[in-house]
């Protein structure tokens, strides 16, 4: 996971005397511009960077980040992270990959209590022999095929070392479809439900 030149959003090489530098505990829990500012003046106090280069540090780091950086966890950096093509000359970090993991991270999060939240609702775990004799519906066979198409697609992408590939398969399959689509069009839970105990198991 670890790659020799790391560019900013513009392309440029990421340097403390540009101020475009981006430190990973920032992204993680937050910086605001004030905070960043002070960061880059510490670095010209400690003699890392001089008069001009700090005036340019500041002016591009207001242009880059206006409001500071948000709030964005260590799980949707890590994912960041992992969607860039490692294989690649270059990679270019922009903050708006890690805000956008962030909002998969958040969309994951909702899916997962919606399905533990209709397993308590309905009382039971059903186990897998009593599901493969439930007859299925139409929206069921259609998540499950595309559950089958990224388990094929993501053995493929991970034996070849393409996680970039992986990662973006699987947000396909969480945002596109079991949450914008299959969970949106699957029936409230209800007694006796069997969509929805698929649904939870």
């Amino acid at each position: 996971m670890l790659h020799g030149m790391i560019r900013d959003s513009e392309g440029r090489k990421m340097s403390k005397s540009l101020g475009n530098v981006i430190d990973p505990l920032d992204v993680v829990h937050g910086k605001s511009l004030e905070e960043l500012e002070e960061s880059t003046r510490e670095l010209q106090r400690q003699g890392y960077i001089g008069p001009e280069e700090l005036a340019t540090a500041l002016r591009c780091q207001r242009q880059a980040f206006p409001s500071g950086i948000e709030k964005c966890g260590s799980d949707a950096l890590r994912l960041a992270l992992l969607s860039y093509d490692v294989q690649a000359e270059t990679i270019s970090f922009q903050m708006k990959d890690a805000v956008r993991w962030l909002h998969f991270c958040n969309k994951l999060w909702q899916a997962t209590r919606f399905f533990v939240s209709a397993a308590d609702k309905l009382g039971q775990r059903p186990q897998l022999a009593s599901l493969l004799s439930v007859e299925l519906k139409l929206m069921d066979r259609w998540i499950l095929s595309r559950l089958s198409f990224l388990v094929e697609a993501s053995q493929t992408h991970l034996s070849n070392g393409d996680l970039h590939l992986f990662t973006s398969a699987v947000q396909a399959f969480v945002v596109q479809h079991l949450c914008d689509v299959y969970l949106v069009r699957t029936p409230r839970i209800g007694a006796g439900s069997h969509v929805c105990i698929r649904a939870c198991s």
